[in-house]
């Protein structure tokens, strides 16, 4: 009986030694290689996919085709660059975010996209690629900012002494015009950043989803008195620029406001978006983050927004206020007190300037 024991514990020792030396050598206790992270070729699918799969949810990635995978993900990624801060997510470290997603629950954690999250850029959208464009004014020679000063004294200087809406032209019988540098929703990540979200006080009024591919969101009116349309841009996947004209269809909104005025219609009901080989606005709205010292760490995020002459590159109006991030996001900040700063309240600037055309109901 000893004997037997003795034998079935070398026998064991033996098995365990074997299995050893064929994780030394690269193999696994099956007799099959094992890649490691270095040697694995990533298919572009894999990237696409978030590494999740190969491509379908029953194609699971190996622990080493994974970790090559969340390598490759990053790669591409710049290093932190304090010379240009606002770029950078607060805890933005790609190394974090491979150990993250490598971490127990790291497939499909979601939280780890803080570690690589960075400004989002949006591009902007002329009808001729050098033809002229607006001077923005230039900030301040002489800052509202003391030492010691506490961030929510800072933000009600900075309102009283900048923030208002300034109107140096208005024109009548307006057809449409250009959003020149489209914006939508951005993740939740970057809503609750103080960094990296370029204009906080403006993406309030018009960070919401699908804005981008809908320019004319919100400022197409139930009236005849309304824009026949708004025209924007976005860039495809793989980086070709689209022109896009968001257009209603006069007919039918003087039909419904005839037969439902006081019903519940949108916008989809009466308008389309298609694809246009340029622009034809006359006017434009564009907008752009603005920086003071010592802002973002303040919590501060100011922005400025611009209807402008595209013939000439007239600044016709011009809108400027601070936000301060007191919450956790950006949508929950405070804007300057003195301003309205609601979803619609740039639809109601844009109006007072550009003031539509009365259709009567015709076509556009």
């Amino acid at each position: 009986m000893k004997q037997t024991v003795k034998r079935l514990v070398r026998a064991q020792v033996r098995v365990r030694t074997i299995v050893a030396l064929f994780a030394l050598s690269g193999f696994s206790h099956t007799g099959l290689a094992q890649q490691r992270p270095g040697e694995v070729v990533v298919p572009e699918i894999w990237t696409q996919r978030n590494c999740q799969d190969k491509g379908r949810g029953d194609h699971r990635l190996s622990p080493p085709e994974y970790e090559a995978c969340i390598r490759a993900l990053i790669k591409p990624l710049p290093a932190f660059d304090k010379n240009r801060r606002e770029w950078f997510g607060e805890k933005y470290d790609p190394e974090r975010y491979v150990k993250c997603r490598l971490s127990e629950g790291g497939r499909t954690a979601s939280d780890c996209d803080v570690f690589i999250l960075r400004r989002h850029e949006w591009p902007e959208y002329w009808p001729d690629p050098k033809g002229v464009r607006p001077k923005w004014p230039d900030a301040p020679k002489e800052s509202v900012h003391w030492p010691l000063m506490p961030a929510k004294k800072y933000w009600e200087a900075l309102c009283n002494a900048e923030a208002g809406e300034f109107v140096y032209k208005t024109v009548k019988g307006v057809e449409g015009f250009l959003m020149i540098r489209p914006r939508a929703a951005e993740s939740g990540f970057a809503e609750r950043d103080k960094y990296v979200i370029e204009d906080g006080y403006g993406y309030l009024e018009l960070g919401y989803p699908g804005r981008d591919i809908r320019p004319g969101t919100s400022f197409f009116a139930k009236s005849t008195a309304t824009y026949l349309f708004v025209e924007g841009g976005r860039t495809t996947p793989s980086g070709t620029p689209v022109k896009l004209r968001h257009e209603i269809d006069a007919e039918k909104i003087r039909h419904r406001i005839e037969q439902d005025a006081k019903g519940v219609w949108s916008a989809e009901q009466f308008s389309r978006v298609i694809e246009v080989d340029k622009f034809e606005a006359r006017y434009g709205v564009i907008w752009r983050g603005i920086r003071r010292p010592n802002d973002s760490e303040s919590g501060i995020s100011g922005g400025e927004l611009a209807v402008i002459d595209l013939s000439n590159g007239e600044v016709l109006a011009l809108r400027r206020g601070f936000a301060f991030k007191q919450g956790r996001s950006w949508l929950s900040s405070l804007g300057c007190p003195h301003m309205q700063r609601e979803f619609l309240t740039v639809t109601a600037f844009v109006r007072k300037v550009l003031e539509p055309k009365e259709t009567k109901g015709a076509t556009p």
